[in-house]
């Protein structure tokens, strides 16, 4: 189950590149589906893509450390 809040760590492989960020959970009800908002201001939408993994792993209430830049 995921829910609006919920903190999610997103995996993408593309080629020989590969994206890991955290991200919290959106959710657009004029389409009613969950997203994240990236970093360069575009909204994604889960998928089924392979090239794509995610994992629930906190929530912004009671962890929000988890969304800090991982650079820093």
């Amino acid at each position: 189950l995921i829910y609006e809040g919920d903190i999610v760590r997103v995996l993408e492989q593309f080629k020989t590149n590969t994206l890991d960020m955290n991200y919290p959970m959106l959710f657009n009800d004029k389409v009613a589906k969950f997203g994240f908002k990236h970093p360069n201001g575009h909204f994604f939408y889960f998928t089924n893509d392979e090239d794509f993994s995610y994992e629930v792993i906190g929530n912004i209430h009671e962890n929000p450390d988890l969304l800090e830049n991982k650079d820093e």
